[in-house]
């Protein structure tokens, strides 16, 4: 199952699929409930999501991103005990899963079930029925297993974990006895995301390619989280190596040869290690380590991390950005107008080989590492 939140346009219209068994309700007459979802909501970046002393935060007037085709989604309702929402708390009714698909124009959700390895198998359900009544609604994308308690779900590096809370919603008797619509709150995100690309970025270089990513230090994974709540980051002594095949050779007219992106679970500031096997022309892979300095992955943003030759220096660059905007690199170092570019530290580049093709391949010194420190504007400069 595809863990990306894609792009597309109109609005999730829901069909209940693959309910849960229900708890004890009172008795009373059903009705049957389908959702709206109007999509996923945009993040504000700014220097703090380096630290991490505020999160991502989604502003009111930026645009919403619906959901694409083939993604999954789980709806949770619950009864309050008290008057605000308390999921710890409160009475668990009953659940369902749905899968987006594209008819004509719109996107909606179908009846489905998911396997355990998140696979969908397509099948005719009937819509939620629920009694009338109030209640707060619970989604999550993807459509990951609850617990016994139907409280908590299980988070993975690697998966695009999203959810919202619709609260207080009245179920009651619609005109004609029909179904009755509910329009789910905008998703929020509670992962970060990764992206490395490599720079050609020099006459002599024919080809740039980024074969493996390694993080350590990291929130450990898997995490558990309760619904609608932040994933806890714990003491990062966790790992993840990005798949096979994450990073795609791009054409020649691109700026890079070698890009690539996956979702991590959030991060305390502090400092994390990077491998990175790096290629350039027919030169023999080469494994790049560094320790990069403190730094926060916050819910929601991506951050940016590009690797360019200049001068006798491989320097590694960051952006910080609202998910899924494309860097641009082409800038000069804190031009203001342009996107604030952290040089976060460099390898120095021992030498040239002229061995491959009579083309000018670096050699890196893998042991050179050395960090930046940056300023309130961004700007990287060498540590003292």
């Amino acid at each position: 199952m595809k863990r990306l939140l894609l792009l597309t346009s109109g609005l999730l219209v829901l069909f209940g699929c693959s309910k849960s068994e229900q708890a004890a309700e009172p008795e009373g007459e059903k009705i049957a409930v389908a959702f709206t979802l109007p999509g996923i909501g945009a993040e504000v970046v700014s220097s703090d999501c380096l630290t991490g002393t505020r999160a991502g935060e989604a502003d009111e007037d930026v645009e919403i991103v619906p959901l694409d085709e083939q993604v999954t989604l789980r709806v949770v309702v619950y009864r309050r005990k008290g008057t605000n929402a308390d999921i710890a708390n409160d009475t668990y009714v009953t659940d369902a899963t749905y899968v987006t698909v594209k008819e004509d124009e719109h996107v909606v959700l179908k009846p489905c079930a998911i396997a355990s390895d998140g696979t969908v198998t397509v099948k005719e359900s009937e819509l939620m029925q629920l009694r009338f009544g109030t209640y707060d609604f619970y989604a999550a994308t993807p459509a990951l297993a609850l617990d016994a308690d139907h409280r908590k779900v299980v988070v993975n590096h690697g998966v695009d974990y999203a959810t919202s809370l619709t609260g207080a919603v009245e179920v009651k008797l619609q005109p004609g006895g029909g179904t009755q619509q509910i329009e789910l709150a905008n998703l929020e995100r509670k992962c970060s995301r990764l992206h490395f690309s490599i720079s050609r970025a020099h006459q002599n270089i024919a080809k740039a390619a980024i074969n493996s990513v390694k993080l350590g230090k990291m929130t450990k994974s898997p995490a558990t989280a309760l619904l609608h709540t932040a994933i806890t980051t714990g003491d990062n002594t966790g790992e993840y190596q990005f798949p096979t095949g994450t990073f795609a050779e791009l054409n020649e007219t691109s700026k890079f040869l070698s890009a690539g992106a996956d979702e991590v679970l959030p991060k305390s500031k502090a400092a994390f290690e990077l491998t990175l096997n790096v290629a350039f022309n027919d030169g023999d892979p080469q494994d790049l380590k560094a320790t990069v300095p403190e730094i926060a992955f916050v819910p929601g943003v991506e951050y940016c991390f590009n690797l360019r030759l200049n001068g006798d220096m491989l320097e590694l660059r960051l952006q910080v950005l609202p998910w899924n905007e494309v860097p641009e690199w082409n800038t000069e170092v804190g031009n203001p107008g342009s996107a604030i570019i952290i040089i976060v530290g460099s390898w120095e580049i021992a030498g040239w080989n002229t061995s491959f093709g009579g083309q000018f391949t670096p050699v890196i010194s893998t042991d050179s590492w050395t960090e930046r420190s940056w300023d309130a504007d961004g700007v990287g400069r060498p540590k003292a």
